[in-house]
């Protein structure tokens, strides 16, 4: 019931000129990356794979994330980057692959203090397209078993959790 009336509460507040964070929640292979440029190209950008690549080797993904996984300072720094995007007040994708609630209640609380629009946007495939989506990228390698173990934990958000929530069909279109 308390749920329910926060997000009744935060209805009404919600307006057309609020910035609006954009939360994809699927799998590796899902079409999250295909979803953003078809369909918010113009929204800020936070990808822990784009950080990666950034900050440790621009060509080779398995090695940027070896070492992304090596340091142990990738997630406050990448927590920092994120702060510095939020406080702009700029619609802003977050481009991971954000499977629990867990991982995702950091983005939405710090999005909530600031004024955004919640926005998930879900990728629910077949375990067996993400795993043949995932074989057929070139641009990075994550093995069968990690996607597997992506798709087995993917936790749906609940109602009342954002303003809004679009689910994805096969054609990666809102």
């Amino acid at each position: 019931e308390m749920t329910e009336q926060l997000s009744m509460e935060r209805e009404q507040s919600l307006n057309d000129d609020m910035p609006t964070l954009c939360m994809l929640i699927g799998p590796s292979g899902a079409g999250k990356s295909t979803w953003i440029a078809n369909n918010v190209p113009d929204y800020e950008h936070y990808s822990w794979d784009a950080l990666r690549h950034d900050w440790y080797d621009p060509d080779d993904y398995g090695r940027a994330y070896s070492m992304s996984c090596d340091d142990s300072t990738f997630m406050s720094r990448a927590q920092a980057e994120f702060m510095t995007i939020i406080k702009s007040g700029k619609n802003l994708v977050i481009d991971n692959t954000n499977l629990g609630n867990k991982r995702r209640r950091f983005y939405v609380v710090e999005a909530i203090k600031r004024g955004y629009k919640l926005q998930a946007v879900l990728f629910p495939i077949s375990s067996s397209m993400a795993v043949n989506r995932q074989g057929s990228r070139g641009d990075k390698k994550v093995p069968m078993e990690a996607v597997i173990r992506q798709y087995m934990s993917m936790q749906y958000p609940s109602y009342g959790d954002y303003d809004e929530i679009v689910v994805c069909g096969d054609n990666l279109s809102a």
